[in-house]
């Protein structure tokens, strides 16, 4: 049940960030600044889960364990963040959301695969065996022929 929960919520989640990415492509596009869309969304995401935190019950940590934290997992999200939604912001309007998201799930799909495959950021690994380097490589078959133009 679990894997199905699991696929489940991932493809939700995954059709929520399309409608977001949707939304928030059109902002920056009449904005015509997508550092000022990227903005407002943080700010509104900021405020939502800030909301939801005074609404859980659960214990914040302690300061000495925030303290244990290096200083890079606290900034190196946001910024990566930051930087990669802006550009995604700045790139929908002008190939489409179709494309967009397919030149973001595949640059996901590779950067996991290396990530998994070395076991970076004190994260579970998976090795990239023959099945997967070859399910690698039928995703960046798909991903050209699904934007590649057909000559008319």
């Amino acid at each position: 049940m679990k894997p199905f929960l699991f696929a489940l919520i991932g493809l939700s989640a995954g059709a929520a960030i399309t409608i977001q990415s949707s939304l928030s492509g059109q902002l920056s596009k009449r904005l015509a600044n997508p550092l000022l869309a990227s903005s407002s969304v943080f700010i509104v995401g900021f405020l939502a889960i800030a909301f939801l935190l005074l609404l859980k019950s659960h214990p914040l940590p302690s300061r000495e364990s925030i303290a244990q934290i290096p200083l890079h997992l606290w900034i190196a999200g946001g910024l990566i963040s930051a930087a990669a939604l802006s550009t995604v912001y700045w790139i929908m309007p002008q190939a489409g959301v179709s494309n967009t998201l397919l030149y973001v799930i595949t640059g996901q799909l590779l950067a996991s695969a290396l990530v998994s495959h070395f076991s970076w950021f004190d994260l579970p690994g998976s090795p990239i065996n023959p099945q997967r380097a070859f399910a690698l490589i039928l995703v960046l078959s798909g991903a050209l022929l699904f934007t590649s133009r057909q000559a008319t």
